[in-house]
């Protein structure tokens, strides 16, 4: 791409068009009140993210209403919508271009306040960014970039892929203030003492008392702007920290489980496997294999 083609991003998309689609696999897994939920699970020895061009389906994974368990990105060039995982997307939306790249990823291949974006408390689960035109030349070189390390698929792709959405999730964050949604000082308080405590012994009624509210009252706000129960939020982060502990040392699976909040590792094992697709064993196999040596 000729250094100066972004700056023709306000007239013409066509660059989207080349973007390559990683080897995933992203499939309904269970439904909610008749909802479809998909899961995205990383094609072995690939990187745990995926781009696609419009003509790949960039609008999402579905059709018809669904959730997905992942976050999604995205971005015509000029605008970037961050749907939120966990919340009933509708995508006939009429506020997302059709002409879109998607990215979607592991939340746990990145620093868990790049992810955070994403988690926001929008009605419809998707939250928009207005790209300033200074930057659109950037965001096309990090897309190309990311797409470009996935079509490689060689032993260093998967560090330069995650590398390449770092800095994209990054960029996102420095336009975070500029979102159209603005966050509820309830629901980051329940994030912040979810973020602070869930190594601890944690419960919908300790979040309660954190945010002066009664559990049956917080359940209805949190599943009612999020999509997710406090107690799934939870889960979610404790899953998350185990993630990253099984992939980055050789810690035994029980200290692991003890270490993100669960004092029973087998529960922790049948929770991971039910929430992940696959035990924490074989999951740890799956992410040694792929790792670059």
């Amino acid at each position: 791409m000729p250094a100066n083609s972004g700056q023709q991003l306000d007239h013409s998309t066509e660059y989207l068009d080349n973007l390559s689609t990683s080897h995933a696999t992203v499939r309904p897994v269970r439904y909610h009140r008749g909802v479809p939920v998909y899961r995205y699970a990383p094609a072995a020895h690939r990187p745990p993210l995926s781009i696609s061009g419009p003509d790949s389906g960039g609008r999402g994974v579905e059709t018809g209403r669904h959730i997905h368990d992942f976050p999604i990105l995205l971005t015509n060039g000029t605008t970037a919508w961050l749907i939120a995982p966990g919340r009933v997307i509708d995508p006939a939306q009429p506020d997302i271009d059709n002409d879109c790249a998607a990215i979607i990823f592991d939340p746990a291949a990145v620093e868990d306040e790049l992810a955070a974006p994403f988690r926001h408390e929008s009605s419809d689960g998707i939250a928009r960014l207005e790209i300033p035109s200074e930057r659109r030349p950037r965001w096309a070189q990090h897309l190309e970039d990311i797409a470009a390390e996935l079509a490689l698929d060689d032993d260093h792709s998967r560090r330069a892929a995650i590398a390449y959405l770092t800095i994209l999730l990054t960029e996102i964050a420095r336009l975070g203030n500029e979102a159209t949604h603005r966050p509820d000082d309830t629901i980051a308080a329940v994030f912040a003492v979810i973020e602070a405590r869930y190594r601890e012994p944690l419960t919908l009624a300790d979040v309660g008392a954190y945010v002066g509210l009664t559990p049956a009252y917080l359940t209805t706000l949190v599943r009612k702007r999020t999509g997710k129960t406090v107690a799934q939020w939870i889960i979610s982060r404790r899953l998350l920290a185990a993630r990253r502990l099984l992939a980055d040392t050789d810690d035994p699976i029980a200290a692991i489980a003890r270490a993100v909040g669960f004092d029973d590792p087998a529960y922790f094992s049948r929770i991971f496997s039910r929430e992940i697709g696959s035990p924490p064993r074989v999951w740890r196999t799956g992410q040694i294999a792929s790792t670059p040596h």
